[in-house]
């Protein structure tokens, strides 16, 4: 699937319109097929990225009418969700320019859950057992509904994003807290607003995910 990757290039690039016209091109070559519905996500996320919202709600709700058993209908719905619940204006505080700067990794507990307590040590178990054991883990009282678990080690996305794929694989997420990663300076906007769900949307919209 070169064609695939060369689209996903052009899409990590920031050539977000030239990836949606490759992807429209490969919507029509291969209508009918399965992997159409790979070009119909990643048309989406280029719309995401472009901030062209309305193209992207329609190309995401397309995906879930026509594909209800994709393996990507989860993640359009979530998407879909994120879009739903939080203005579009409050999205647009965040800074796009967070490639090669320093991340956190942060899981946001809900304080509603009762094994909250045992989260600090299920995130130091597994940075023990997966080549992690020299980062520093802390934590942060943020909100009446959320305590912060944050890992600032990362000297970039890439490094933050790897760890987290990792953790994400070998935890189970429990649906009702929040983790992602966060440059530096976007960290400070949510610090100050106290306000996790504007950023969750942006991640949803800017990340690799």
């Amino acid at each position: 699937m070169d064609f695939y990757q060369q689209m996903l290039e052009d899409f990590n690039s920031g050539n977000y319109s030239l990836a949606i016209e490759k992807c429209k091109k490969a919507e029509k070559d291969f209508a009918g097929m399965d992997i159409q519905e790979n070009f119909i996500y990643l048309e989406a996320r280029c719309y995401g990225r472009m901030s062209q919202i309305d193209k992207m709600k329609e190309k995401l709700e397309y995906l879930i009418k026509n594909y209800p058993y994709s393996k990507l209908k989860n993640y359009a719905l979530e998407k879909l969700k994120a879009l739903e619940e939080t203005p579009i204006g409050l999205q647009n505080k965040f800074s796009k320019d967070f490639l090669g700067k320093q991340h956190y990794f942060v899981v946001a507990a809900d304080k509603s859950d009762d094994k909250i307590t045992e989260l600090n040590f299920k995130i130091l178990d597994f940075c023990a057992n997966n080549g992690y054991s020299q980062v520093d883990l802390s934590d942060k009282d943020f909100s009446e509904k959320y305590k912060l678990y944050l890992i600032k080690d990362f000297l970039n996305e890439k490094d933050a994003g790897e760890f987290l794929s990792k953790y994400l694989k070998n935890n189970e997420k429990n649906k009702n807290n929040k983790i992602f990663i966060i440059s530096k300076d976007n960290f400070e906007v949510i610090n100050q607003d106290i306000d996790i769900e504007s950023y969750e949307v942006f991640y949803l919209n800017n990340y690799n995910n």
